[in-house]
């Protein structure tokens, strides 16, 4: 690790690009400050805040893996960019989210209780949908996500299933991309069944 410490951001980049999980761990070492510093200005929520801080981890990893990093720049830069950007989508998807549902509510506003009965049984409906999704990860998929719906933080994820770091970052973003596919697949399946 030491070695690690004496490398410029740049070779640290390169390394990475060539597949070395040891740069990219120690770049993460230098940056988390700075980079959870950016999100946490704009997220109160620390849980929230970490999600959105792993989003970043895995969103530098794929352009530093991909060779789509130029090098152009200071590497901090990039990195502080990309958490601002990434910030900034969750905002606008939330943003979106809300104006939905404050359509929604307007357009079909049903009294209390029968609100209340219906969300509940499709909030179970979905819960059944979402497990069933689980279940039909690969092993190590179900395993990470498995730890991450417990609470667990990446470095801890790694640490449980004895992983490097990057490889349980990448366990997690595969199982939440497959659950969301899978997940957006079966409601449909289940909507056009009921309807």
């Amino acid at each position: 690790m030491n070695n690690m410490i004496k490398k410029s951001d740049e070779e640290l980049a390169e390394m990475v690009g060539a597949g070395n999980n040891k740069a990219f761990d120690e770049i993460e070492r230098r940056y988390h400050s700075s980079i959870f510093g950016v999100i946490r200005r704009a997220i109160r929520s620390r849980d929230s805040a970490q999600d959105v801080y792993q989003e970043v981890l895995v969103r530098v990893l794929t352009v530093l893996r991909g060779g789509r990093y130029s090098g152009r720049g200071k590497l901090g830069g990039f990195l502080m960019t990309v958490a601002r950007n990434i910030r900034t989508d969750l905002f606008r998807r939330k943003k979106r989210q809300a104006l939905s549902s404050l359509e929604t509510v307007e357009t079909f506003a049903p009294d209390e209780a029968t609100s209340n009965f219906y969300e509940k049984k499709q909030q179970e409906a979905d819960l059944d949908v979402m497990t069933e999704c689980i279940e039909g990860l690969d092993e190590k998929q179900r395993k990470a996500i498995s730890l991450r719906l417990e609470g667990k933080s990446t470095k801890e994820i790694a640490a449980t299933m004895n992983i490097p770091l990057n490889t349980a970052l990448s366990y997690v973003d595969r199982a939440k991309k497959s659950l969301r596919k899978e997940f957006a697949k079966k409601r449909m399946v289940e909507d056009t069944v009921y309807d």
